[in-house]
């Protein structure tokens, strides 16, 4: 057999074999040849996530999951009434933080409980002391969120918001009375979103938390996610060194939105070219350092090697083709950790914010027009500082309500592939 013949059999196989495994590991992308919406929505670690985190729930109906009284996490010890002796009078040392969720009735489904339990379920003690959970029930009327009133909600929330006057009760809710810090039932839906996000970072700056994390009440939270975002914290404010600073790292970003886009087309083709160039260039200049081609001139030697140039031509064109088609999220994934994500993030499931920024962005979150989604607002406060934007990768965050988003169930593009690998190892 001929070694022409030979070397296009040998790079057929190959290209074939890449095509078979683009099919098995592609079919979660959006953007490539190989996507597969039957496959790629299903639920596998969130799933798990979702059972653990009921148990919990069942667990905190009658056993107090709180900071200052974490009897669920005692392990069998007799809790106790007293504060102290939980905290042997000492503050808990490292990163603490304030997590804000705003929750609100929802239509078909409601996932409030397996949110917060999901927070909190995996945390060891001192863990849970360095964290103040506190729920916003955003209903003009309270008593119609199904967390209200409920003995899990008043076992795992260290705090519970509602909108209102104040009224006599014994659930030991916070009123927000104020009628410039609420919204109007004919309040466009914006600026609902803005205040209620406005009134969490108010009531986490008055806490005194290291970062206030901003949680929406449609997702489910993976084992380790406070491990990971305390250290991520770490590395970010290492790496901006008190000369660049943050406005928010993302403990979830949709990954239906790193595809291949349009307006980086230039970009792809003069790598494509390049590659083309130095592929075929390496080729023609082993053909030259053969006796037979050695005297000939450039424009010559490329005339020899016609049919080469070709064949070369065909098949990088069919490996640059099965690349692209493959999708970004195979061929060039973020690498785990931490990272710079400018664009293309979406959406407010959770972010995470150090404290010195709270204060100018709840302001701006509270100043009409409230005429923009909040996460887009919050994206457009951090551009307008100049304040980078970090995401953790992988997503911490699943965002299990994109059941709910659609008719259809699972059409919202609003969803992490890589968090349905988990559990991760930690770095």
């Amino acid at each position: 057999m001929r070694p022409f013949a030979i070397t296009n059999l040998a790079l057929a196989l190959v290209w074939l074999l890449f095509f078979r495994y683009c099919q098995n590991n592609s079919y979660h992308d959006p953007s490539t040849l190989f996507y597969d919406s039957t496959r790629a929505y299903t639920q596998q670690y969130s799933a798990i996530r979702e059972t653990e985190a009921l148990d919990f729930v069942h667990k905190a109906v009658s056993t107090s999951a709180t900071a200052a009284k974490p009897d669920i996490y005692l392990n069998g010890a007799k809790p106790s009434g007293n504060k102290d002796s939980v905290n042997n009078g000492k503050q808990p040392e490292g990163v603490k933080l304030c997590v804000g969720i705003p929750s609100i009735l929802r239509d078909r489904e409601n996932f409030i409980d397996k949110t917060i339990a999901s927070l909190v379920d995996t945390l060891s003690l001192e863990e849970r002391k360095r964290l103040n959970l506190k729920v916003l029930l955003g209903e003009n009327d309270p008593r119609i969120h199904p967390g209200f009133g409920q003995d899990w909600l008043k076992h795992i929330a260290d705090e519970v918001i509602v909108y209102g006057d104040e009224q006599p009760d014994d659930l030991g809710y916070h009123h927000i009375s104020n009628s410039s810090m609420r919204w109007l039932p004919d309040d466009l839906r914006n600026k609902r979103v803005q205040l209620d996000y406005a009134n969490l970072m108010g009531a986490c700056r008055d806490q005194g938390a290291d970062y206030f994390v901003l949680i929406e009440d449609d997702v489910i939270a993976s084992r380790d996610w406070f491990k990971r975002l305390t250290r991520s914290i770490e590395e970010v404010e290492a790496r901006s060194n008190g000369k660049e600073d943050w406005l928010y790292i993302r403990l979830f970003y949709t990954e239906t939105y790193l595809g291949w886009n349009s307006e980086e087309w230039h970009v792809y083709l003069g790598n494509s070219i390049l590659l083309f160039s130095i592929v075929a260039g390496a080729v023609l200049l082993v053909r030259w350092r053969s006796p037979a081609m050695r005297q000939l001139k450039a424009t010559d030697l490329v005339r020899a090697n016609s049919g080469l140039v070709f064949l070369i031509a065909a098949w990088m064109a069919a490996y640059i083709a099965l690349y692209f088609m493959a999708g970004r999220l195979l061929v060039s994934p973020y690498a785990v950790g931490v990272h710079e994500m400018p664009q293309y993030g979406c959406c407010a499931q959770g972010l995470a914010m150090p404290y010195r920024n709270l204060e100018p962005l709840e302001r701006a979150l509270r100043e009409p027009p409230h005429d923009i989604a909040g996460d887009s607002f919050i994206d457009m406060i951090a551009d307008r500082d100049r304040l980078k934007k970090w995401v953790m990768v992988p997503s911490v965050l699943q965002h299990i309500g994109i059941r709910c988003s659609s008719e259809k169930g699972y059409l919202k593009t609003t969803w992490n592939f890589s968090f349905e690998k988990g559990p991760w190892p930690l770095r």
